[in-house]
């Protein structure tokens, strides 16, 4: 199985449009490290046949309460508590989406526009700002009763909305531990913010024009201008750029940056929210551009189901996550090949 998960790794060094690609004796393009490590029709089988739960012991179920990730539940499980216990964040953290690219016929398959790979399997993410995935959670559908996240919570926020027990579940092992969060408008209201902070917790998010009192909302602001209201440890912001931003935050005051050039030679000071926003909330981007090299939906194709999608993935996040605090540890810039490499290396 060591060298099943190797195969897997190492096609993402070695760039192919086809699994079988890797197993071609063609002198051009031949790679023969792979066809030495298994038979091409040993891989495709075990990739075939590949989960970690006995198919026998499922409980009993109706179409519509079957655990729709069963046979790798156990290796989620087993992921989300290494890479919790491998290293410990900074205190900045963030959660957003992350949309594996998949088009397959799976009925939890989302499609989100904005997304680079638009049609796919959507991952909740909790990632540091260096890309760092400590804790995630696969969406299998609103009507999936075993994605009940009223189980992840506790009893008193039971009653906060979907999106706000979904951040809760992530955050779980994170809370009254004094972590900074930043989110996006998806999962910013004011209710999360007030738990979060009586749990110890800070929170930075942009919010939809709906969410912000209305009096900040029909407040008339000057292009480059700040209105900011507060209410206790909570503060709402609405900042005039190109467009109207709107931010809550229980985690900065209402102070603004030291003016910074811009283009068409201005200058502008930012909010501290919004600056501090910016630099905090792309890690679940930067993970997505790390695990881009290892192109998991070409071991895919032999049965293109979302389990094996979704084990691929997890193993290219491992192999991904190991270059991120290997650079860390590092004192001079390490290029990622230079960190891949030794990982397959036999000298």
């Amino acid at each position: 199985m060591r060298k099943f998960i190797g195969i897997i790794l190492l096609s993402g060094l070695v760039h192919k449009s086809q699994m079988r690609s890797f197993w071609t004796s063609d002198p051009l393009t031949s790679t023969p490290a792979f066809s030495a490590l298994m038979k091409r029709d040993r891989f495709e089988q075990i990739m075939k046949f590949f989960h970690f739960n006995n198919n026998k012991n499922e409980p009993p179920h109706t179409a519509n309460e079957r655990d729709r990730l069963y046979k790798i539940r156990p290796l989620l499980e087993q992921l989300s508590n290494s890479f919790q216990n491998a290293f410990t964040p900074e205190k900045e953290i963030c959660i957003d989406e992350s949309l594996m690219l998949y088009k397959g016929r799976v009925i939890f398959r989302q499609y989100m526009p904005l997304k680079r790979a638009r049609f796919g399997i959507k991952i909740f993410c909790l990632t540091d700002k260096n890309g760092y995935l400590h804790s995630f959670s696969v969406y299998t559908g609103k009507q999936n009763p075993l994605y009940n996240v009223d189980s992840l919570v506790s009893q008193d926020a039971v009653n906060l909305s979907l999106t706000a027990k979904t951040t809760l579940a992530l955050m779980g092992p994170f809370l009254d531990k004094g972590y900074h969060l930043y989110i996006d408008n998806w999962y910013t209201s004011v209710a999360l913010i007030e738990y979060l902070h009586q749990r110890k917790t800070l929170v930075t998010g942009t919010a939809r024009c709906d969410r912000v009192p209305k009096a900040l909302k029909n407040l008339p602001v000057a292009k480059g201008q700040t209105a900011s209201l507060c209410k206790g440890p909570l503060l709402a912001q609405k900042f005039s750029d190109k467009k109207m931003v709107y931010m809550m935050t229980a985690g900065h005051t209402a102070r603004t940056t030291m003016p910074r050039a811009r283009r068409g030679g201005t200058e502008q000071a930012l909010p501290v929210s919004i600056d501090s926003y910016n630099k905090h909330m792309g890690g679940v981007d930067r993970l997505d551009q790390l695990i881009e090299p290892y192109d998991y939906k070409k071991n895919c194709e032999v049965v293109p189901q979302a389990c094996r999608a979704s084990h691929s993935a997890d193993c290219t996040q491992c192999m991904e996550l190991t270059q991120i605090q290997w650079r860390k540890a590092s004192s001079h810039r390490v290029h990622e090949t230079s960190c891949r490499e030794p990982c397959f290396s036999s000298r």
